[in-house]
């Protein structure tokens, strides 16, 4: 399960932040102050999408195929942290969603992707460029996109975030993988220009399909409960889990399909 913290101050309101306009707070953990980015979904978009719990799922999925994010944490915004937010601060807060909320740690130092900045930082090899899309493609997450990346680097990592669109699983999803077809929105990927630009290399998607292979598919229970115990939706998550079934029982259908959509 994601461990808890309690919310001691805000740092700021980031602009930038898409949508969401997340806020950075300085947490508590093991009585030492940790910033941390908090989403500041509303109830209707909570409600809707489940992207609270998007959010858990990728964050540990990931993890399974050696793809670094932050680490999460579920926030807790008490009566005290709320009495010293600002008049400002306090009226966003009254149009959000009020449950817990999901926190990432702050990466310092980091810099949002761009394949063309000359700046020293990280650098993505070529196997982990087609893992992140081929974990995009197993999540249904369509939202890597050159316009938001929602890749941070820093000198020495990579760290992947924002996935809180991903799991919109539906029956039609299965239907497709039987049929040898990926039915996300795969052209629209930041990597796919630079994965489709020259022939297929053979060890592409190979580490993928073996942590694909041994994935444990029930590893997410423990946090879906998590989330009901904070009274979060969990979208679909037997679809979720016998999606992420039936894939795990035939990879290299999986990463046929994954090389299809770049030939």
């Amino acid at each position: 399960m994601l461990p808890v913290y309690e919310a001691i101050t805000v740092h700021k309101i980031i602009e930038k932040g898409g949508s969401t306009k997340p806020w950075l707070v300085e947490v508590l953990v093991k009585d030492q102050p940790k910033a941390y980015v908090v989403k500041m979904f509303t109830e209707k978009h909570v409600d809707q999408v489940a992207p609270v719990a998007n959010e858990v799922y990728a964050n540990v999925l990931a993890k399974q195929f050696d793809l670094p994010c932050p680490k999460a944490a579920f926030i807790h915004f008490s009566d005290n942290f709320k009495f010293w937010l600002t008049k400002e601060q306090q009226e966003v807060l009254d149009t959000k969603d009020q449950r817990i909320k999901f926190g990432s740690e702050y990466i310092e130092g980091n810099t949002p992707y761009n394949r063309d900045s000359v700046l020293p930082i990280y650098e993505l090899e070529a196997d982990e460029i087609a893992n992140i899309y081929a974990f995009d493609m197993l999540i249904a997450n369509w939202d890597r996109r050159i316009a938001k990346p929602n890749i941070l680097l820093t000198e020495t990592n990579f760290y992947l975030i924002d996935h809180e669109l991903g799991f919109q699983y539906t029956e039609a999803h299965i239907e497709h993988f039987r049929a040898k077809k990926l039915m996300n929105r795969y052209g629209d990927h930041i990597f796919y220009p630079m994965l489709n630009q020259g022939s297929i290399q053979e060890y592409y998607f190979t580490i993928f399909e073996e942590y694909l292979r041994y994935l444990p598919v029930n590893i997410l229970d423990s946090y879906a409960n998590q989330l009901l115990k904070y009274k979060h939706p969990i979208g679909n998550y037997q679809l979720i889990k016998r999606f992420l079934g039936i894939i795990k029982a035939q990879p290299s259908q999986f990463i046929d399909i994954l090389r299809s959509t770049l030939s």
